[in-house]
């Protein structure tokens, strides 16, 4: 995993039962940043900031993650004031586009996920139905991801292969193996300056 890219936020109120036949708490397993549902004055400005950055006068890039330690505090903050459950996940990869920049929270790994950049369900979904998958299927663990790295790129490369005969993929281009771990608290402790892994 070459890159820290940061934190997706997910609302537990709203699973998104994309995955029905095996047990599945990743990546698209509720549905993300869940201020944008709400017309809220300071949760449009927070999915603003959360959605989108200025890199140049007028010319904005689309982000998937929170990198930015002051915005999650927000974010997370806003989402508790609003009786908003949720969940945090740190996610690594090899995706350089957006990085972390502060001091690694407290986490507590839960797999490894072959996901699309930007963030797209095509990948997981197509893990369910399409019965070659079968064998990677049975190496998914409790949280349905992969346990280790080596079983990831190995499905990694025959997903590539399937999805370059137009089995999977709609078209997908851009996909990275992520390193999937859960933030122990929303309340992040900034002040943590070594990364708390639990096996």
């Amino acid at each position: 995993m070459g890159n820290q890219n940061g934190i997706i936020i997910q609302s537990l109120k709203n699973k998104t039962n994309i995955v029905r036949s095996f047990v599945y708490d990743g990546i698209y397993a509720y549905h993300l940043f869940p201020l944008c549902w709400s017309s809220d004055k300071e949760c449009i400005a927070l999915t603003k900031q959360q959605q989108s950055k200025e890199v140049e006068t007028g010319f904005y890039v689309s982000l998937d993650f929170i990198s930015n330690v002051n915005l999650y505090k927000q974010y997370t903050k806003k989402c508790a004031e609003m009786g908003i459950p949720i969940r945090s996940l740190f996610i690594e990869s090899d995706y350089d586009m957006e990085i972390w920049q502060e001091p690694l929270p407290p986490m507590r790994f839960l797999g490894y996920e072959y996901s699309p950049m930007p963030l797209d369900v095509q990948i997981i979904s197509d893990i369910e139905w399409h019965k070659p998958f079968e064998t990677y299927r049975q190496l998914l663990n409790e949280h349905g991801l992969f346990s280790s790295y080596e079983h990831a790129v190995e499905f990694a490369k025959v997903y590539q292969s399937v999805a370059a005969m137009g089995e999977v993929g709609d078209g997908l281009e851009d996909a990275y193996i992520c390193r999937v771990s859960e933030v122990e608290s929303s309340n992040m402790c900034i002040e943590e300056k070594v990364r708390k892994v639990i096996p």
